[in-house]
């Protein structure tokens, strides 16, 4: 379900609300990949095995019969879905309206890989539980060696960044 998380923003999920239309969404991947190699070194394991199973996608206001998200979005709105059930009839997608939402929402990207996702491979399950042990020394290995700039925070704050680079600040402003 949708969570208001703050009043600076707040996130919305395709399993949320039975309204009577449903938005479409364009995939973008091939366009803008969530996770590059570079990233890597700025976090854990961990953060990018989660990353690299949703794929970037953005929102079209073409109806096609069901809503489910609980705001409003403009056309062009980047969102994430993940790859695993892009294929099922309702797929997990999300809009944030910030950095700071998507990462504050970042354990429901790992709940629902872990836990909701049927067609997430076991062998993803098996990388996330092992990474997850060892994300704990790893990132204090990072925050150590950059002083502090490998957090979740800051590589979120990228991927955001180059999720929003060709969207214009009226269009992430309009939404909600």
């Amino acid at each position: 379900k949708s969570s208001d998380l703050s009043e600076k923003g707040k996130m919305s999920t395709a399993k949320n609300g039975n309204r009577s239309k449903k938005r479409k969404v364009k995939d973008t991947e091939e366009i803008c990949p969530l996770v590059e190699e570079v990233d890597k070194k700025c976090t854990t394991t961990y953060d990018v095995i989660i990353l690299e199973q949703f794929k970037r996608v953005t929102f079209s206001n073409e109806l096609d019969g069901q809503g489910r998200y609980r705001f409003s979005y403009p056309d062009g709105y980047p969102g994430i879905q993940c790859k695993h059930c892009k294929d099922n009839e309702e797929p997990r997608r999300m809009f944030h309206s910030n950095s700071e939402v998507f990462c504050n929402g970042f354990y429901h990207l790992e709940k629902h890989l872990m836990a909701v996702c049927k067609n997430c491979p076991s062998e993803v399950k098996k990388r996330i539980t092992q990474s997850k042990k060892s994300q704990r020394a790893e990132r204090n290995r990072l925050i150590t060696s950059t002083k502090n700039t490998a957090t979740r925070n800051a590589f979120i704050k990228i991927v955001w960044k180059r999720m929003t680079k060709n969207v214009s600040k009226k269009k992430l402003k309009s939404r909600g």
